[in-house]
């Protein structure tokens, strides 16, 4: 079995989490999800690969943020199930580029967002 046919069955994360370098707590849990969840692991990675960066370029707010917010979250989701050391982190720091001022107010407390608008 070559390394392109897990891609094509959408298997490759039923064995990702006890092959990686230096697996954290958190990747025996999910290396134990079942086949299903593994399958949209995989899918979901499709999509984080071929979709959002062209997502990214698409001149629509809302396009732009929900691009960013979803590649923030996949690199996240990777930061916390293996070790990578700080790869993930710079994946993800173009990424708050593309949140605007309006965005980031909503992330702040409310006293303090009036206060800086």
């Amino acid at each position: 079995r070559n390394s392109s046919a897990c891609w094509r069955e959408l298997t490759c994360t039923e064995t990702h989490y006890f092959t990686q370098p230096i697996p954290n707590p958190l990747s025996w849990y999910m290396h134990h999800l079942p086949k299903q969840f593994h399958k949209l692991e995989v899918a979901l990675t499709f999509l984080e690969q071929l979709v959002l960066p062209f997502a990214m370029l698409v001149p629509f707010r809302w396009c732009r943020l929900l691009a960013a917010i979803l590649e923030i979250g996949f690199q996240a989701s990777i930061v916390g199930t293996g070790n990578y050391a700080w790869i993930n982190l710079i994946g993800a720091l173009p990424c708050v580029a593309m949140l605007d001022d309006a965005f980031l107010l909503l992330l702040l407390p409310r006293s303090l967002s009036k206060s800086l608008s």
